[in-house]
């Protein structure tokens, strides 16, 4: 009993993560991919210089960190592309459609600053989802039997899943913060579009 009532409450959890999550998961894979492979094409480049090898990591670093924010509203533009996908199953199950949020704008603010925002928010969400995806490893593990392997396999999907929007809803509020307080440190005019986050109340 307790199993197939744990199934279901995994499946209810990534029918949700669809509903709600399809665009911000496609545009954290695009940054993730992208990035990563940036990462290994600047490791090999650099791997055939005479530099340390710690100053080969710190270049590949910077690499990574500056082409971040273009890859970054890159990926936001390519994901917001799913919306329309997104919006057909959401209408098919008489939820109200979905429209892409308008970031903040931080007027005049060197590029960096205003991509604090991002480097903040996907930090935060990269260790809030990869915690709950080892909580829901070790929750499979444990499971036995064939229909066990099947609940295994829901709640190892199933336990990230349902926590990807808290975990993106408070990195999001995070990067927002640390956006507007560096902004306000340096006396830069900040236009605010968001709306206040669901998840702080």
């Amino acid at each position: 009993g307790d199993v197939y009532k744990r199934q279901v409450q995994e499946l209810a959890s990534i029918a949700q993560f669809l509903l709600e999550c399809v665009d911000d998961a496609c545009e954290d894979l695009l940054k993730i991919a992208s990035l990563g492979f940036l990462w290994a094409l600047s490791r090999a480049v650099l791997s055939h210089t005479a530099w340390a090898w710690r100053v080969q990591i710190g270049a590949s670093i910077a690499v990574v960190l500056a082409a971040f924010p273009p890859i970054d509203e890159w990926a936001d533009a390519k994901a917001d592309e799913t919306l329309e996908f997104q919006n057909a199953v959401r209408w098919w199950f008489g939820y109200s459609l979905k429209q892409p949020e308008q970031d903040d704008e931080i007027n005049t603010a060197p590029l960096v600053i205003q991509a604090i925002d991002d480097y903040v928010e996907d930090g935060f969400k990269l260790v809030c989802l990869s915690s709950h995806a080892y909580m829901g490893w070790l929750a499979s593990v444990a499971t036995q039997g064939r229909i066990g392997r099947v609940a295994g396999w829901l709640v190892s999907i199933g336990t990230p899943a349902s926590q990807y929007r808290a975990c993106d809803c408070y990195g999001d509020a995070l990067g927002d913060m640390a956006q507007r307080w560096t902004a306000q440190l340096l006396g830069i005019e900040a236009t605010q579009h968001k709306k206040y986050p669901t998840c702080l109340g």
